[in-house]
């Protein structure tokens, strides 16, 4: 084939005309699909794509050449005819047509390489330097000193797409599915009839995905998707079967047969099934071995056991010369006796050890070759796509707009499982709230959605609220999606996001999400007392309800007022009250922030029943913080019934509750062990009556537990952390011993080991102060004075703090949430 280059005006001329076969291909299929009422199968979304691009290149060209009059004219004339020509060849000869356009594309990527080529050798002297046209930079994106070579290389880019577009288009029937126009999402039927076709190919064999995904019309990375799911599920079928039968399959190997050719005449995977001879044969190998012996092949000398090799090597002698006797009886152990090495001399035995190492390395080596799923570089391969999706995912946030953190920043944070994305202010898709975005290089199918939503999604909606995982290759369309979980199989478009901002939503930033607004004072209802708060703490819980993901506080509509908790004097008696009188100090705890009435606000009521008055002893401050970590430490002890003596294991211990379980502690006689990160706060804990402090991030917490209690444990253990540090406390109890979980600070899930729960009886059990008042029944006017009690006498004293006005909320929390701030922050009002 002859190739010349155009002259500098000639590649707008023809660009702008061969725009014609794709318009008229276009027009074609929109044509035919009406006539016949059927879909055009995406075959005019491509076609118009291309067309798109070539008469852009045509035009570009065009603003730098600028041509007279009579080469437009020519132009116009020239595409005229050409039109013609290609409706009829679209009629009667649609693959020559696409043919024809790969053709064509083709010599323009020619033409453009020569003409980059003549410009950097100076033969076109007008081109050398010269600017991109705007129109060039807007298509594709380009920087404003970009040259016209810049955009010279992506319309080359651009023609090599097209030709391979057409190319594979020419090889298709009118009635195809347009490969390059994939719906990924798939009804159940077409997933169906997909997964059919699959199946029935044995293990051995790839599937051509490219004439699936053209028949299906879905992607090929969707078809190889599918597949590997369909092998992964077959494999596991047969696990069982393979492994129960390797005594029989080792034998089969060391008479000869070849690993991988056993593994497909099993339907199984050459590297797992290599993983079950190479423990069967008992070299020496453990598991983490194997996985290397795997990843490097030629390490296999150095790891394997020399004597258990030897015995192998005699096994293997034994099993030829039963092979070779067709008449032999075969035992179906797999113990070491079944492949003992029987009278075989040394140099016999050295020989055939050389031999079979050698023959099991080049299996091992096969094995990883010829294992599309289970082998390490399909692993590696998985790995690098999940990776390269979630740098797509972090990519179209970042082009979007949206603030994210990525799971590496949430871990950080100490959060133990987290999605790809949390969203800092999310967004609205389709209707759908999302908080969150998973990304997953993979087709959704029942079983992984199911295994993925029981694993991490319910997970993440419990943490984080609602939120989107994409299935970047499709998935089944009536896949049961839980409500809180959207899925798409791609990024949405601008026009789909809208920004949430709402109070309940702010994650990450609650001192944005307050806000003081002016209101009528309320009227107090029968049997109600009307409230002039004066003092308000600032508690994790409190944050916890801004952030709108603590249980206690779901208010029925925004904006609400949260706060638990808060002192203040009596304004005026509703109709049937009367126990306290107007000026008296109370304490306001009505848990109604649970309905958007809390104590942030200058004027509450509140049941008579739900106040109590505050003696002259106990100080504005001790009194406002009286309910949440008073009574919460008071509960601990009651629920626990630690005895006397026994030492109670306590994390997070430099916080305000951590510091009263201490105080109350030492008044009941019970001994506490306390859990810190660093020793900022050590001495200062022992002077409270601390009577062991442990910093987790010096020491080990379990060593030290056994250590302090003569190897016992603790009786009990009070953690509000989460992640690793939950596991390490429930391994320090002693037989029969409860971990009681009262918060999340860190994570909302927990890593922790079965056997101390299924060996040693230690219980796991939560502990929620509303619950706990609601379990004492008519005791709980008895535990309020109480705690009252030991406020007066001293034996707790909550911490003092800074004091904010109540229209400085949002100073207050950041305050609160500031590390070793060293006091409690206080809204307060005259």
């Amino acid at each position: 084939m002859s190739r010349h280059l155009h002259a500098p005006g000639m590649p707008a001329s023809i660009e702008r005309c061969y725009t014609a076969i794709e318009t008229q291909g276009a027009s074609y299929n929109h044509d035919r699909s009406v006539v016949l009422n059927r879909a055009d199968n995406g075959w005019v979304h491509t076609l118009l794509a291309n067309a798109e691009c070539t008469r852009t290149h045509g035009a570009i060209l065009a603003a730098h050449t600028r041509p007279p009059l009579p080469a437009r004219l020519f132009q116009l004339m020239f595409q005229t005819l050409l039109f013609l020509q290609v409706f009829m060849v679209w009629v009667f000869l649609p693959s020559v047509a696409a043919a024809y356009d790969a053709y064509r594309s083709e010599e323009q990527v020619f033409n453009f390489s020569q003409a980059i080529r003549a410009i950097d050798s100076g033969r076109f002297k007008g081109w050398k330097g010269a600017a991109a046209p705007g129109m060039a930079r807007a298509f594709y994106a380009l920087h404003e000193g970009a040259l016209l070579r810049d955009a010279l290389l992506r319309m080359r880019a651009d023609e090599a797409c097209i030709h391979h577009v057409s190319a594979v288009l020419a090889d298709l029937r009118p009635g195809d599915r347009n490969p390059f126009i994939t719906s990924v999402t798939m009804d159940r039927e077409r997933y169906v009839q997909l997964l059919a076709a699959l199946t029935p190919l044995p293990l051995s064999a790839w599937p051509h995905c490219g004439a699936l995904a053209a028949r299906f019309g879905v992607s090929v990375d969707t078809v190889r998707s599918i597949y590997s799911l369909e092998v992964q599920a077959r494999v596991l079928r047969s696990n069982h079967v393979v492994k129960s039968g390797i005594g029989a399959h080792a034998r089969r190997w060391l008479a000869g047969a070849d690993a991988v050719q056993l593994a497909f005449e099993l339907e199984f995977s050459p590297c797992v099934l290599l993983r079950r001879l190479l423990e069967a044969l008992q070299l020496g190998l453990a598991r983490e071995r194997i996985t290397r012996v795997l990843r490097f092949p030629a390490q296999l000398p150095s790891l394997v056991d020399a004597d258990g090799l030897a015995a192998v090597a005699g096994a293997a002698i034994e099993a030829a010369a039963e092979a070779a006797g067709a008449a032999g009886a075969q035992d179906d152990s797999s113990s070491r006796g079944g492949l003992s090495g029987g009278g075989a001399s040394s140099t016999q035995l050295e020989a055939a050890a050389a031999a079979l190492l050698a023959r099991l390395q080049r299996d091992v080596e096969a094995c990883v070759l010829c294992d599309r799923c289970y082998s390490p570089a399909s692993d590696a391969a998985r790995h690098a796509a999940g990776n390269a999706y979630e740098e797509r995912l972090n990519a179209a946030l970042a082009a979007a707009g949206v603030a994210f953190w990525t799971e590496d920043q949430l871990r950080s944070r100490g959060y133990h499982k987290t999605p790809d994305a949390r969203l800092q202010v999310p967004i609205a898709v389709q209707g759908h709230i999302v908080n969150w975005i998973d990304s997953k290089a993979t087709f959704g199918d029942d079983k992984l959605h199911r295994q993925q939503t029981a694993e991490q999604y319910e997970r993440y909606v419990n943490r984080f609220g609602p939120g989107l995982v994409i299935y970047w290759h499709g998935f089944i369309a009536d896949l049961n999606a839980e409500e809180n979980v959207l899925l798409m199989d791609r990024f949405p478009t601008a026009d789909e996001i809208k920004i949430v901002q709402v109070l309940k939503f702010n994650f990450e930033q609650p001192d944005e999400a307050v806000a003081v607004v002016e209101g009528p004072v309320p009227q107090p209802g029968q049997g109600q007392v009307l409230v002039k708060l004066k003092l308000r703490p600032v508690n994790p819980a409190d944050i916890f309800s801004v952030q709108g993901v603590y249980p206690g506080f779901a208010p029925k509509e925004l904006p609400a007022v949260p706060g638990l908790e808060g002192m203040g004097v009596v304004e005026s008696n509703g109709p049937g009250a009367s126990q306290y009188k107007p000026g008296q100090r109370v304490t306001a705890a009505p848990f109604g922030a649970a309905g958007g009435n809390g104590t942030w606000q200058e004027y509450v009521c509140v049941d008579e029943g739900a106040l109590l008055a505050v003696p002259d002893g106990v100080s504005d401050e001790a009194a406002a913080q009286f309910l949440v970590n008073p009574v919460t430490a008071y509960g601990f002890f009651d629920y626990l019934k630690v005895p006397k003596g026994g030492w109670l294991l306590s994390n997070a211990a430099s916080s305000v509750l951590g510091r009263m379980v201490i105080q109350l502690g030492k008044h009941l006689g019970v001994r506490t062990i306390n859990v810190v990160r660093s020793d900022h706060h050590t001495e200062e804990l022992k002077k409270l009556g601390a009577d062991e402090v442990i910093n987790s991030s010096e020491e080990d917490v379990v060593e030290r537990v056994k250590q302090i209690t003569g190897g016992k444990g603790a009786f009990a253990a009070l953690e509000c952390v989460g992640g690793e540090i939950t596991g390490k406390l429930i391994e320090a109890l002693q037989d029969g011993g409860v971990c009681l979980i009262y918060g999340a600070m860190a994570a909302f899930d927990f890593t922790a080991g079965i056997p101390p729960i299924l060996f040693r009886g230690v219980k796991i059990e939560g502990f929620w102060l509303n619950v706990f008042l609601k379990s004492v029944g008519e005791r709980r006017g008895q535990v309020m004075v109480e705690v009252m009690n030991l406020l007066e006498d001293g034996t707790i004293t909550p911490f003092s703090g800074q004091h904010f006005p109540l229209e400085q909320a949002a100073e207050a929390i950041k305050h609160a949430q500031e590390p070793k701030r060293g006091g409690k922050a206080f809204l307060e009002s005259a």
